[in-house]
């Protein structure tokens, strides 16, 4: 009874943990059977072109965090990923971290165009705690802007 109860309760937080973005879930219950299937399938096409950004200080972190980004001290190394439900189709990313509108810093590279996604990494120098930082993903050929992602640093819990 033990195994049985341990392997159920393995199984479904595997499920939890490995389980598709949120907004696909969203879709299925919204337009569930066999009568939706074509708005569905449309539906979740649309969701696989948008690109989505994550962020985080290593690359098992690099996910939405509502309690912010802990701030160690001043420099701080930020790992991104950046991905979406088809391919990229793009050859190089150009990233910006703003603070309060302004650039705090950029970088470019190379991804292949036919990959899911791609992981970027950042230092950055005399680093504050707040709100108001956002990283913008563009591509880096004709600046077409791909998606941004808005976070904040926080001083450690106590």
């Amino acid at each position: 009874m033990k195994k049985l109860l341990f392997s159920l309760l393995f199984s479904l937080l595997a499920m939890v943990s490995l389980s598709q973005h949120q907004g696909y879930d969203k879709i299925r219950r919204d337009y569930p059977g066999r009568d939706n299937r074509e708005i569905r399938e449309a539906k979740i096409a649309e969701l696989d072109k948008q690109y989505r950004i994550t962020i985080g200080t290593s690359k098992l972190k690099a996910s939405y965090d509502p309690d912010g980004i802990e701030l160690k001290d001043a420099d701080l190394r930020l790992v991104g990923l950046l991905f979406r439900g088809g391919k990229l189709d793009v050859d190089e990313l150009y990233i910006v971290i703003r603070k309060d509108g302004a650039v705090v810093d950029s970088l470019t590279t190379s991804c292949r165009s036919n990959a899911k996604w791609k992981d970027f990494y950042f230092h950055l120098d005399n680093v504050v705690q707040g709100d108001n930082y956002k990283i913008d993903v563009y591509s880096n050929k004709d600046r077409v802007f791909l998606g941004s992602k808005n976070f904040y640093l926080r001083k450690p819990k106590e």
